[in-house]
C-alpha cells in the first residue's frame, strides 16, 4: 500500500514539475512581448531557441546512464566533475555564437539567456542522483519551486524596471543560486541518512573482527559457525556502496581483511 503510495505521489510531482518547466518558457515570451514589443520578443525567442539547442550539449545525455547506474559505478561527485565540464562547453559556445551574431546589450542579454537554459543542466545532474536513488517525488518538487520562482521573478523583474538586459542577468544569477542551494541540501540529507548507518556497521564488523585477531575473545565465547556466519554477513550483506563515497579504499580494507580472517 505505502510503495503505490509513492509511486503515486512521485508521478504527481513530477508531473507537477514538468509542467512548472514547460509553462515557464511560454511566460517568458509572453511577458516579454507585453513588455517590450516585438522586436525585443523576436530577439529573446531567438536566443532562448539557440539557448535550447545548446542545452543539449550541456546535458549531454548522462541523465539517462546516472539513473540507471543502479550499481553506483560511478560516484555522484563524478557526474559533477562531467557536468561542469559540459556546461562550460555550453557556455563559451555560446559566448562566442552571442559575440558574432549580435552587439551592444544584445550580447550580454543572450548570454544570460543561455546562463539561464544552463541552469537546467546543472540541476539535471541533481535530479539524476534523486532519480537513481527511487525520489522522484523530490525531483519533480525542486523542479517545480525552480521554476516557479524564475517565472515569478523574471515577471515581476521586467515588469518594474522594463529592462530586459537587467532581468535576464538577474534572474539568470538568482536561479542558478537557488538550484545549486536547495538542490544541494536535499542531496546532503539524503546521502547522510544513506551513509551513517553504513559506516556504522562496517566500523563494528572491522572492529571485531580487530578483537577477535589479537585477543580471541568472541572466537572461544561463540561458536565458530555463527562467528563465520557474523562475518560473511557483515562482509558481503551489507552494502558498502555509499561508505566508498566517503572512503572507498578503507571499505575495500574492511572486506578484504574480514575474507582474510575467515579464510
Amino acid at each position: 500500500m505505502n510503495k503505490e503510495k509513492n509511486v503515486k505521489k512521485a508521478f504527481l510531482w513530477n508531473m507537477i514539475g514538468s509542467s512548472c518547466y514547460s509553462l515557464s518558457s511560454f511566460l517568458y515570451l509572453m511577458v516579454v512581448t507585453r513588455v517590450c514589443g516585438v522586436e525585443p520578443a523576436g530577439f529573446f525567442s531567438l536566443s532562448y531557441a539557440t539557448a535550447q539547442l545548446l542545452l543539449t550539449l550541456g546535458r549531454y545525455g548522462m541523465r539517462t546512464y546516472q539513473a540507471t547506474d543502479l550499481r553506483r559505478k560511478y560516484l555522484f561527485s563524478e557526474y559533477g566533475v562531467s557536468r561542469i565540464l559540459t556546461c562550460g562547453l555550453m557556455l563559451i559556445f555560446g559566448i562566442i555564437y552571442s559575440a558574432f551574431s549580435f552587439s551592444g546589450e544584445y550580447i550580454v542579454i543572450s548570454i544570460f539567456i543561455i546562463i539561464m537554459k544552463m541552469v537546467d543542466a546543472v540541476e539535471d545532474v541533481y535530479h539524476g542522483n534523486f532519480q537513481q536513488t527511487y525520489h522522484v517525488e523530490i525531483m519533480g518538487k525542486m523542479l517545480a519551486a525552480r521554476n516557479l520562482f524564475s517565472a515569478v521573478y523574471f515577471t515581476a523583474a521586467l515588469i518594474l524596471t522594463g529592462n530586459l538586459a537587467f532581468t535576464c542577468v538577474s534572474t539568470a544569477i538568482t536561479s542558478l543560486v537557488l538550484c545549486l542551494v536547495i538542490n544541494s541540501i536535499f542531496t546532503r540529507k539524503q546521502i547522510r541518512a544513506l551513509v551513517i548507518p553504513l559506516i556504522i556497521e562496517q566500523l563494528l564488523a572491522s572492529l571485531m573482527g580487530t578483537i577477535d585477531t589479537m585477543y580471541g575473545i568472541f572466537s572461544r565465547s561463540v561458536p565458530h559457525c555463527l562467528w563465520q556466519l557474523f562475518f560473511r554477513c557483515s562482509c558481503i550483506t551489507f552494502p558498502s556502496m555509499p561508505w566508498q563515497v566517503l572512503c572507498p579504499m578503507n571499505t575495500r580494507l574492511i572486506t578484504v581483511s574480514c575474507s582474510c580472517h575467515l579464510l
